[in-house]
């Protein structure tokens, strides 16, 4: 249910407890003025709101009253109208008042609405195998588009913040391009695993253009031979005809020839 906005006064008893348990932030956490009429609705386990219609609500604030509400005014709205566990785990995240109001959204996306999205981004990502035709780059940018949404649909971590997210990710992307590779270079690779990325994709790189030289040489050699093969077949055969033992004169069983 829409919840009635004065945002002269405090908006929720989250952003007065806020408020009062760190009063250095109280200018932060002040609402603006003047006194506006809204409805910003709620969002938490106590309430029906999906995370795109509390986003929504949230965001109109700044359509309709552009001058008072910069992104990190709403930011603080969209925090007060937080409840329960919703709450709790956005103000648990470090930096969370310097998030937008994209991103918050998608943390609550990951967190409250996950659904079967992730387990089937994640499978699908998992299985991710380098055809034939793709280069190592064109591979990588299938891979790295991937994890991305892997990322943006997993359940967020406690405490994590932008550098733990970003290393996660750069771990997801050289993990599962070295598993899509074929199992020639991936054995090439053993013992290297650790190795800098951008080294392994060079030397990689190396390796598949050798394999690949080698790989014309041997059609080379297969086709001269095949061409040799089939030349002798077709001259004509030089000499006598028949079984070895008829030109010497000789049965196989001990007998003169007539």
């Amino acid at each position: 249910m829409d919840q009635e906005l004065n945002v002269e006064g405090v908006e929720t008893p989250q952003l007065a407890a806020m408020t009062a348990a760190s009063p250095a932030q109280g200018a932060w956490l002040a609402p603006p003025a003047p006194t506006i009429q809204a409805h910003v609705r709620e969002f938490g386990e106590d309430h029906e709101t999906t995370v795109d219609d509390f986003i929504r609500s949230v965001a109109r604030l700044q359509h309709l009253y552009p001058s008072h509400y910069p992104e990190e005014q709403l930011i603080r709205t969209a925090i007060g109208h937080l409840s329960g566990e919703a709450y709790d785990h956005i103000v648990s995240l470090p930096g969370y008042e310097k998030l937008s109001l994209e991103e918050l959204g998608d943390i609550l996306r990951r967190q409250f609405e996950l659904g079967d999205d992730y387990d089937e981004a994640a499978e699908a990502f998992h299985s991710m195998k380098k055809s034939g035709s793709e280069t190592l780059q064109e591979f990588r940018v299938r891979i790295t588009k991937k994890a991305k949404l892997v990322m943006r649909l997993r359940p967020t971590e406690e405490g994590e913040n932008e550098a733990y997210r970003k290393k996660k990710l750069n771990r997801l992307i050289k993990t599962q391009f070295l598993r899509g590779l074929p199992d020639s270079v991936r054995k090439m690779l053993i013992g290297r695993e650790q190795d800098d990325f951008e080294s392994l994709i060079r030397i990689i790189e190396k390796y598949l253009k050798f394999e690949e030289k080698e790989k014309i040489q041997t059609n080379a050699v297969l086709l001269n031979m095949g061409q040799q093969m089939e030349k002798a077949h077709q001259q004509p055969a030089q000499g006598n005809f028949g079984p070895p033992w008829a030109h010497a004169g000789e049965h196989p069983a001990g007998h003169q020839q007539p």
